[in-house]
């Protein structure tokens, strides 16, 4: 194997390595076989090109077509020729995936589940940058270049994963980076210059040079350097120091109180951005006896900026040990209720809200905290964060509300505090017309409020999505409704303020959803997936009343209302029945979901999501195709040393077969049978003597006499009497099998060999015992020779039809360009 060839196969290892970052991103490992087989193709015709003498510019273009031969194999349209060829559809079907990934990029959550188009995506993006490492590597020789293309298939996880890449990849990445240096100036070194020492003095080639150990220290302390610093700098990561701050302060709520930082809500609404899941972290457990939980609340949004809705200074906090504001007070006679009761227990949520169901009647807060509690928003609150790890408990009413009652409700008046600090709004003359036009013709407050929750409806091209669409407007709300795309936050917020465009007071609650039901039993997981934001809306007599835009299908845990069916989902009454008739609450959570932990952004309807109960069979299979890997070359080591130890056989029986012949036929083919067959078995011995010296490691030099051999080996290694007789007498049989007219006895050379072996594995350790049984070198090192004779007697086959097609040429065709090169 030439120098840069080398090169070339430690940059397509070093481009490996990098792409072991993608990890932290993907559930599933198909996007490494696809890497995989991208930059081996990219390697082996790059390899292949240079070695026919194609131009810089065509490698990289002979690169490019094997990368595409391979995709179009992998992610086949069904139209193509031959199955490798790709056709116009072949095209047509990579643009679909290219757009299909596109919108998979912005609506799927880290840690992303299997996609055709992503993975389509990872072998497209893969092969282009293993090109370019491969081009700038090794055929333009600038390394170092080849650090950016890296740092650009690095950079793409560590922009999109919402906490801290692990420090691993990164490792291996550098680690590669590194590799493919040192290799490129060993390189160098060998073509134009010779290894010395500091003082001058010449290093021969066994001798290891101290200026590349000195460079090494440096690079490995660099390593060092750059994996520890971002942990230890505050704002460079989530790291030590914040850590060691938490444990400080008591906020910690891992084992032993600070191994893990604690979460809480952000109880700020906004109309624009964009929403990063990244793994679902366990906030709370919630045990009710409530058989169809509604929405947790923790705060309330009811101050209107220009880019959404905050929470603002309580009007009437007051400490939690006053007691609460009855919720039936006020409320029609006829107006149904339930009472039930929440235990709640923090987990990793670390909050200064205190998450309880709406019109509590009693709640136990923990202690510890000053926890106060603001009648006008049902919120209560401590000054610091105080839910983690502990619990407690409340007693609420469950309100069932019906549509013909709500629309019976009292008309607003200008004189009710609601109406005077929950109306008000920024006035846009486009969201004022749209709201008029939604309005226009609807008796009742009930009816509006259904005419603007209606309109976030799919009919009108709402999308459910991670993030909101960019717009020029200047107005945060004006661009919502444009994009017509977002999460939970823009659709609450969206909705209050056209609800208050509308003269209706409302308002935005953050919480979370009842979350996922462990077992059959009264007990739900609430996860970090849960969080969600919804919309109150006040009604005289009848208080607030929740409603949510927000599509359900795409929210875990979420609740549809009887009294404002969900714009996503069919209208009960368009079934049959009346919305009157219909449930005051019931859930769209399934036992399908549970585990799953969606929450909002991850789309169920294209199901392989976290948790996916094949996800095992992956595993399985991944880890069988590793051990069949493993075990071929042990199996083709086994098979080998079979037929070595048949040689005694066949001598065996071509003396057999040609003892009984009439001598005129046994002088010119059964002696010279027998004696072809007894060089052959002693051959045979031979090398599996020295295959098993390879293996275990044992020095083999190739200008030994076997003899020789025996000797040092003997002596060196102190050999029993049994196994050194053996190692003798197999070398004895090799000499006359190369030099004496008739070869040894083929008799024994079977026990003998079998001795050796045993002899000499008893003189290493354990582990190179395994090596040599698992990964026996032996046969590494013969496929390693047959491919680079392979590949050498191919780019000699196409040298030749090189010169032959250049002997094609008229010679003084060839006499002109070689006069034009010259002049």
């Amino acid at each position: 194997m030439t120098q840069r060839r080398a090169v070339a196969l430690v940059a397509g290892a070093a481009t490996l390595l990098s792409t072991t970052v993608l990890s932290t991103i993907f559930e599933l490992y198909s996007w490494a076989l696809y890497s995989f087989l991208s930059i081996a193709v990219v390697v082996i015709v790059s390899i292949c090109a240079r070695a026919v003498r194609v131009p810089v510019w065509g490698q990289g273009l002979a690169a490019l077509a094997g990368l595409l031969l391979l995709v179009t194999w992998t992610f086949p349209s069904g139209h193509e020729l031959f199955r490798v060829l790709p056709s116009a559809s072949t095209f047509r079907h990579f643009d679909a995936l290219l757009t299909q990934a596109g919108q998979d990029v912005q609506r799927l959550a880290v840690p992303v589940p299997e996609r055709v188009s992503l993975d389509f995506l990872v072998a497209v993006g893969v092969g282009l940058v293993a090109i370019a490492v491969d081009v700038l590597a090794v055929g333009m020789r600038h390394p170092a270049l080849a650090g950016l293309p890296l740092l650009a298939l690095y950079s793409v996880p560590v922009a999109v994963h919402p906490d801290s890449v692990s420090w691993l990849p990164f490792v291996l990445s550098a680690a590669g980076y590194l590799w493919l240096l040192m290799t490129d100036h060993i390189d160098r070194v060998r073509r134009w210059g010779r290894r010395f020492t500091g003082d001058g003095r010449d290093i021969d080639a066994w001798e290891p040079s101290p200026l590349a150990a000195a460079g090494r220290r440096v690079g490995f302390a660099a390593l060092v350097l750059a994996v520890v610093v971002p942990l230890l700098v505050p704002g460079l990561s989530t790291g030590v120091l914040d850590r060691i701050a938490a444990y400080n302060s008591g906020t910690g709520t891992g084992p032993g109180g600070a191994s893990q930082l604690g979460t809480s809500i952000n109880p700020i609404s906004t109309l624009r951005g964009s929403l990063r899941l990244g793994t679902p972290i366990n906030l709370f457990e919630l045990r009710t006896s409530d058989p169809d939980p509604g929405y947790l609340r923790t705060a309330v949004a009811d101050q209107i900026t220009d880019n959404g809705f905050k929470p603002r200074q309580p009007r009437q906090a007051q400490p939690l040990a006053r007691g609460l504001v009855e919720p039936t007070s006020g409320k029609p006679s006829s107006l149904k209720y339930q009472r039930y009761r929440a235990e709640l227990t923090g987990q990793r949520l670390d909050d200064r809200y205190l998450p309880l169901f709406a019109n509590p009647t009693t709640v136990q807060a923990p202690g510890g905290a000053n926890w106060r509690y603001d009648a006008d928003t049902g919120v209560v609150a401590a000054d610091r964060p105080a839910t983690a790890g502990r619990s407690w408990s409340t007693n609420y009413d469950s309100f069932d509300y019906k549509a013909k009652d709500l629309r019976g409700a009292p008309a607003l008046s200008s004189g009710d505090p609601a109406v005077k600090a929950d109306t008000e709004v920024t006035h846009i003359p486009q969201i004022t017309d749209q709201v008029d036009r939604l309005v226009r013709g609807k008796p009742t407050e009930y009816d509006r409020v259904r005419a603007i929750l209606d309109f976030f409806s799919p009919k009108n091209h709402f999308k459910y999505t991670l993030q909101t669409k960019a717009g020029t407007s200047g107005s945060a709300i004006v661009d919502f409704l444009k994009g017509r795309q977002g999460y939970c936050e823009q659709y609450a917020a969206a909705m209050t303020w056209m609800t208050r465009e509308a003269g209706i007071p409302s308002r935005v609650v953050v919480g979370y959803t009842h979350g996922t039901r462990l077992g059959n039993g009264d007990t739900w997981q609430i996860t970090s997936h849960e969080a969600h934001a919804w919309v109150e809306v006040w009604f005289p007599t009848f208080g607030w009343v929740p409603f949510d835009p927000t599509p359900s299908t795409e929210v875990s845990g979420s609740a549809v209302f009887g009294w404002a069916p969900n714009p996503s989902e069919p209208d009960p009454a368009s079934s049959g029945g009346s919305s009157a008739d219909q449930p005051g609450r019931k859930s769209t959570g399934s036992p399908a979901d549970a585990g799953q932990h969606g929450g909002p952004g991850l789309n169920r309807a294209d199901g392989n999501s976290g948790g996916s109960p094949t996800g095992w069979l992956y595993w399985v299979l991944g880890a069988a195709v590793l051990v069949a890997l493993l075990a071929i070359p042990a199996a083709r080591r086994g098979v080998l040393r079979g037929r070595r130890s048949r040689a005694e056989d066949r001598v065996l029986s071509v003396s057999t077969a040609t003892d009984g012949d009439p001598p005129d036929l046994r002088v010119g083919g059964g002696d010279d049978a027998r004696t072809a067959a007894g060089r052959r078995a002693a051959h045979a011995a031979w090398d599996e003597l020295v295959d098993t010296m390879v293996d275990l490691r044992y020095d083999v030099l190739p200008a030994e006499t076997p003899r020789a051999m025996a000797a040092r080996l003997v002596r060196d290694e102190s050999l029993p009497a049994g196994p050194a007789e053996a190692v003798q007498r197999l070398a004895l049989a090799e000499e006359r099998a190369r030099y004496a007219r008739t070869p040894a006895a083929a008799a024994g050379l079977r026990d003998a060999s079998r001795q050796a072996r045993a002899g000499l594995v008893e003189r290493v350790p354990r582990l190179r015992r395994f090596g040599a049984l698992v990964l026996p070198r032996s046969v590494l090192h013969r496929w390693r020779h047959a491919i680079v004779d392979t590949v050498g007697a191919i780019a000699a086959r196409i040298t030749d039809w090189q010169q032959a097609a250049h002997r094609l040429v008229p010679r003084p065709m060839r006499a002109r360009r070689g006069a034009s090169r010259t002049g």
